[in-house]
């Protein structure tokens, strides 16, 4: 008798998971440990600036601007979530800046063997994005905002 309501419980799961496999395998972003509204967040961002110097390889200087990318999608992703509305406008800046920084290296020093990871993890991003875009009441000032940035992956996707 209970075999029945494990059997449609499972069942179930691998429906769901079949229906919509892009939700399942999306992305896990980095804990958001200082946040942008922290008074800590500038030192913050001064150790990272510093740090990407530090690295001598282009494939791993490559790597920390990928880890800056998604930092920067789960303070974004932090923001929206805690309905800052005060901090959306820089967080959303800060995406596209980074996105547009990661490309701009990847390209520059043709690190071809990183192209298709980078346009998956951008297409992965783009639906994150979309799903924070859609708490926002369509073409208002905070969903354009977020579009922008999925307009600047997007943008950005084409010189890989």
């Amino acid at each position: 008798m209970k075999k029945i309501p494990l059997l449609f419980l499972l069942t179930s799961v691998i429906i769901v998971y079949a229906a919509f496999p892009v939700y399942a395998n999306q992305p896990d972003l980095p804990p958001v440990k200082i946040t942008p509204e922290s008074f800590y967040y500038p030192l913050k961002r001064i150790t990272e600036k510093i740090k990407v110097n530090l690295y001598i390889d282009s494939n791993s200087k490559a790597g920390y601007y990928k880890d800056l990318v998604q930092t920067r999608m789960a303070e974004l992703k932090y923001i929206v979530d805690k309905d800052y509305l005060d901090q959306v406008e820089k967080s959303t800046q800060r995406v596209s800046y980074q996105v547009g920084v990661l490309t701009d290296y990847v390209a520059g020093k043709k690190l071809n063997n990183n192209r298709q990871s980078l346009a998956d993890l951008y297409k992965e991003d783009k639906i994150i994005l979309e799903k924070l875009r859609d708490k926002y009441p369509a073409n208002s000032s905070f969903w354009m905002l977020v579009q922008h940035v999925i307009n600047s992956i997007d943008i950005n996707l084409q010189k890989l």
